[in-house]
């Protein structure tokens, strides 16, 4: 049996996480199947697929459930990393021999989000961050033994499998670790878009009855919109989000922002010119999630965009379109992201002049029958 693919069963059958074929290229890590499939399925992923597991580099866990890893990569030296090591390794953990420092594994008392642990610097009375990490909550990839990285070998600290995880609450983990290396760790939750709902913009009427519309209704009618004015790659993300609760893309970095800046932008933008309230934008925005998992600052910084900012033109006298065309002409890049051509148009552009013409009775009607639907059920 391939090495790679006797510890994926491993770490399948002892800890329940997902364990995942990946390569290195250029020092990046790239798992070796879709990341969408990583995120929908709970069982072993391609663990009788022997081909996969001979093109890999290595081998790396997605957490499941109370799985925790904890990335330790800065110690004052590597004698200050073997006592710690060793520490660990005497109270049950399993612990990673990494490139630059350790992986702790555990069970926690729940599931967890991101991390963040700070060494307690008392010398100098002050605190340096020195590594992270995250349960299944976060959704990230932890490297793990026996993966090689351009000759370096990932390893147990004690040289063998470790079948039973300690399980205890982040703060005990900080406890026993403090003994020899005080730090403070911190979980992060992803943050919450909040609005009011009284805030409405001022350059468009209200289409009647919008703020009735739940989530999913309003997911409905932004794909018959983007449907209208023939986004296909708007259409597929918002189907993505409508279907599976994901939208299959990653966050890249696309110009000045994000790709997952433009996209929530976008709703946001297209609801306010409905006449959706800055609440009702915001309890949609709280639900999106991608393949690198929920926003922290993306959905915010959207409705904050829209409902908040007052942008002036060059003179200085308000200019409230421009918050709606911050994406300029040109650099849409939903069609691109789901593998179409890109139509060298603003989005929310397009949506505005067509609301103007034809487009706002035929809201009205789609809003109407939604409404009728939810009533008849």
């Amino acid at each position: 049996m391939h090495e790679l693919l006797r510890y994926a069963r491993l770490y399948y059958e002892k800890w329940r996480v997902t364990p995942v074929p990946i390569r290195y290229i250029s020092d990046q890590q790239k798992p070796l199947v879709k990341w969408s499939k990583l995120y929908e399925q709970e069982g072993p992923l391609l663990l009788l697929n022997k081909d996969i597991w001979e093109r890999a580099h290595g081998i790396a866990v997605l957490p499941r459930g109370n799985h925790v890893v904890i990335d330790i990569d800065k110690f004052k030296n590597d004698g200050q990393r073997k006592t710690v090591a060793e520490l660990l390794v005497k109270q049950g953990y399993p612990v990673v021999l990494t490139k630059r420092g350790l992986h702790i594994h555990f069970n926690a008392d729940r599931a967890i989000e991101e991390i963040c642990v700070y060494y307690i610097d008392t010398d100098n009375n002050g605190e340096i961050r020195v590594g992270e990490g995250g349960g299944s909550r976060f959704k990230h990839l932890w490297t793990a033994p026996p993966t090689n990285r351009h000759g370096f070998i990932y390893r147990f600290v004690n040289g063998e499998f470790v079948d039973e995880l300690p399980t205890l609450g982040i703060k005990e983990f900080e406890t026993e670790l403090g003994v020899l290396f005080p730090v403070r760790i911190i979980e992060k939750k992803a943050g919450t878009a909040k609005g009011s709902p009284n805030e409405r913009i001022e350059e468009t009427m209200p289409i009647p009855n919008i703020e009735k519309l739940n989530n999913r209704e309003l997911l409905i009618l932004l794909l018959y919109i983007y449907r209208q004015l023939r986004c296909s790659g708007l259409m597929k993300l918002i189907t993505d989000w409508l279907t599976t609760g994901v939208v299959k893309t990653r966050k890249i970095r696309w110009g000045r922002r994000t790709t997952r800046f433009w996209f929530l932008h976008t709703i946001a933008a297209t609801l306010a010119l409905l006449g959706a309230n800055s609440e009702q934008v915001a309890n949609l925005l709280n639900t999106y999630e991608d393949e690198d998992g929920r926003p922290d600052d993306s959905h915010k910084n959207a409705l904050w965009t829209i409902y908040k900012w007052e942008p002036k033109d060059k003179h200085g006298n308000p200019n409230p379109f421009k918050k709606y065309y911050v994406l300029k002409r040109g650099q849409c890049p939903f069609c691109a992201l789901t593998g179409g051509r890109n139509c060298g148009k603003n989005p929310v552009m397009r949506v505005y002049y067509w609301l103007q013409s034809r487009g706002r009775y035929k809201v009205e009607e789609v809003v109407r029958k939604l409404l009728e639907k939810r009533s008849a059920i």
